[in-house]
């Protein structure tokens, strides 16, 4: 839920953009870099699921906006 939220509102158009859609972006850079600092990390187990979850989300964004355009 959070990472589908942070991935829609980093991924918006160059025309809507704002401040505070710039900081969801780096919030979410944040979250990937830590996550992938912690992937192999016993202590983390979970980390590899939310990188999964994360670029499923990522990648499904452009089709998302194609589908939306075309309406």
């Amino acid at each position: 839920m959070v990472a589908t939220y942070l991935v829609q509102r980093s991924g918006t158009s160059k025309a809507n953009k704002t401040s505070i859609d710039t900081d969801y972006k780096a919030v979410l850079d944040t979250l990937v870099g830590d996550l992938l600092t912690v992937l192999y990390r016993p202590e983390w187990p979970a980390a590899s699921l939310f990188l999964n979850v994360i670029s499923r989300l990522m990648v499904r964004l452009p089709y998302k906006r194609v589908r939306a355009d075309k309406r």
